[in-house]
């Protein structure tokens, strides 16, 4: 959600309409720090999908399996937002690039709290 998107907070008061104010700050207090965190990820997510391949720790035949896997149908993959829009079947079809460079790619995705694509047809 974009920091400039409205932000809708519902507060239901009893029939009785008396409201406990420290209950009311403890509410919005769990309530600020619930969002602060849900935005932190968010922020964080967009960092790790903007990181050019580069810069990923991963093994030298991971690497130079991505950067030519636009030479086996795929679209060039330069950012980690680049290899979470494939699949684990588009990726098997590029050369040299097995289960074990998938699982590593998994891994690594893994860490960054992002995955790959589900497949299309459901496999």
């Amino acid at each position: 959600m974009p920091s400039d998107c409205p932000v809708r907070l519902i507060v239901n008061i009893p029939e009785g309409g008396a409201v406990h104010v420290g209950m009311s700050w403890e509410t919005a207090k769990r309530l600020r720090d619930s969002l602060q965190r849900r935005f932190d990820i968010r922020d964080k997510r967009d960092e790790y999908l903007a990181i050019p391949i580069e810069e990923l720790e991963v093994s030298v035949r991971l690497y130079t399996c991505l950067k030519n896997a636009e030479f086996y149908g795929l679209a060039p993959l330069e950012t980690v937002s680049d290899i979470t829009r494939q699949t684990e079947a588009e990726l098997l079809k590029t050369k040299n690039l097995g289960r074990r460079s998938v699982i590593e790619i998994k891994d690594v995705l893994g860490e960054m709290g992002l995955a790959l694509a589900e497949s299309k047809d459901g496999d």
